[in-house]
């Protein structure tokens, strides 16, 4: 039989009008009754054409006073499970994110970088070593190695760009130099044809923008650097300025890793020539695309290029003991 809420002035059974409120007075008592009453309008729960038992009070009683039938024993132990799930689960959600942090989250509040070291203390050269160390055991410098078995016959060869600055003033091979920066040079894997480059390098954390973060200025020069390599080395005369650079960022670039810039000759018409290439993280993940023309200056012929090519990072076979290329006619052809 279903329940249903009716106000307490009086019950029609038949033809005959029940008092209900007279009638609770006698079974409750007037005090149970002014309880229930609220501005001369009660509501009970009731059955249909029947008055109400105690028991169907006691009911009516839990039902408007809802948790005070509760039992304060387990009041009290549903708060203290609250109190310890408030306690344990943001301690344990931050222990997992400490050891293991979101890429956003490490993104927005990166760890806290050391000091930036100097290259002639003990602690600097370490870290030069380590970075050395690391570079030279990565998977991808091992499988390209490969490419370069064979001696002459090889169609890949490996070198060493900017290994020696060509003056102290430089900026990617001196001034950046250095623990926390560009801490080795790279590591370069290159076509024999010079169509195209493998470049390999460290990031430090003295190279940001936001914290973290490799600024978006130091990538477009390292862009710079490495497409300007691939494009020298097909111009005659070695010596080219950049004309045009247009880069995309695709994602940020996180700090203190190594990253990957792959470089292609494209095209060359005169005295100018077009490159491209990428950088990627060592996962492959692409973040940033880069597209450059150089151009040979008209009064390239009356400067010097002793070393460029050293520079550069050029065969060793087709270099003199000074960095100069022994053969310029085989190099140009």
């Amino acid at each position: 039989m279903s329940w249903y809420t009716r106000p307490l002035c009086g019950l029609r059974s038949g033809s005959k009008v029940i008092d209900t409120r007279s009638t609770l007075s006698k079974a409750y008592g007037s005090r149970s009754i002014s309880r229930l009453t609220h501005h001369n309008r009660t509501t009970v729960i009731t059955k249909p054409a029947t008055i109400l038992s105690p028991s169907d009070g006691v009911r009516a009683k839990r039902w408007e006073h809802g948790s005070r039938s509760i039992p304060s024993q387990k009041r009290a132990s549903s708060t203290y499970t609250n109190i310890a799930l408030l306690l344990v689960l943001p301690s344990t959600f931050y222990l997992l994110g400490s050891i293991h942090p979101p890429a956003t989250l490490s993104l927005l509040f990166p760890r806290k970088a050391p000091a930036p070291m100097r290259v002639e203390t003990p602690e600097g050269q370490a870290h030069v070593e380590r970075l050395e160390q690391e570079i030279q055991k990565l998977d991808l410098v091992q499988q390209l190695r490969e490419k370069t078995a064979g001696g002459d016959a090889a169609e890949w060869y490996e070198c060493r760009p900017a290994s020696k600055p060509m003056h102290e003033h430089s900026l990617t091979s001196s001034i950046l130099r250095g623990p926390g920066m560009l801490a080795v040079p790279p590591l370069a894997f290159v076509k024999t044809d010079e169509s195209e480059a493998v470049l390999i390098l460290h990031l430090g954390r003295s190279l940001c923008g936001h914290d973290g973060i490799i600024h978006g200025g130091m990538i477009a020069t390292i862009f710079d650097e490495a497409l300007g390599r691939n494009a020298l080395l097909n111009i005659p005369s070695n010596i080219g300025v950049t004309a045009t650079l247009n880069l995309q960022y695709k994602k940020p670039t996180k700090a203190d890793q190594f990253v990957v810039i792959r470089t292609k000759f494209d095209s060359v018409n005169g005295r100018k020539v077009n490159v491209s290439g990428t950088m990627e993280d060592l996962q492959g993940e692409t973040l940033a695309m880069a597209q450059a023309m150089f151009v040979e200056p008209s009064y390239a012929k009356h400067l010097s290029n002793s070393g460029v090519a050293a520079a550069l990072g050029r065969r060793p076979e087709i270099l003199d003991t000074a960095g100069r290329l022994k053969d310029e006619k085989k190099v140009d052809a």
